[in-house]
């Protein structure tokens, strides 16, 4: 194998763990809440001689419909504060990594790759909050986030480095 796809290869099973790493450790220290379960009676409902709906079970889905009501609110509240945490987290390691790691390309840039899927994971996170300004304002922090370190990776590189015969 080439040098150049072994240097790849690893870049991207940097970023693909450091993502999964982020992952596990926002499910292992920051509980997602439990969904309710669908009652059992319901599934399976008694039958009713004159094909009306027992009140009891009528009364039992009003009561899950709700539960389920509150564990959407719940989770949306949940996913607003998990994707605040990916991409601040996200927006830390994209800093270290292309501003302190330069030198060390191939983590650097695996550890960047890693920043920018944990960026899109929060943001995913983020897609399911039932508020319309804060996924507007994720989607644009995350493309303002994008843009500067694009800037940063490529341009200001190739803008300041020297050209032949200078």
């Amino acid at each position: 194998m080439s040098n150049r796809l072994v240097r790849f290869l690893y870049v991207l099973v940097i970023g693909l763990l450091f993502v999964a790493f982020i992952g596990f450790g926002l499910a292992t220290f920051y509980k997602a809440p439990k969904a309710p379960d669908y009652p059992i009676e319901l599934s399976y409902p008694a039958p009713v001689k004159d094909g009306t709906t027992d009140q009891a079970s009528l009364l039992k889905q009003k009561e899950f419909d709700k539960t389920q009501k509150d564990y959407q609110s719940t989770m949306s509240s949940y996913n607003l504060y998990a994707s605040i945490i990916l991409i601040a987290i996200a927006v830390v390691v994209l800093a270290i990594s292309m501003l302190g790691l330069e030198k060390v390309e191939v983590i650097g840039d695996g550890l960047t790759l890693g920043g920018v899927f944990t960026l899109l994971y929060g943001l995913g996170r983020g897609m399911t909050v039932e508020n319309d300004i804060f996924r507007f304002i994720a989607v644009t922090a995350g493309l303002v986030i994008i843009l500067i370190l694009t800037y940063l990776k490529f341009i200001r590189h190739t803008s300041t480095e020297p050209t032949l015969g200078h």
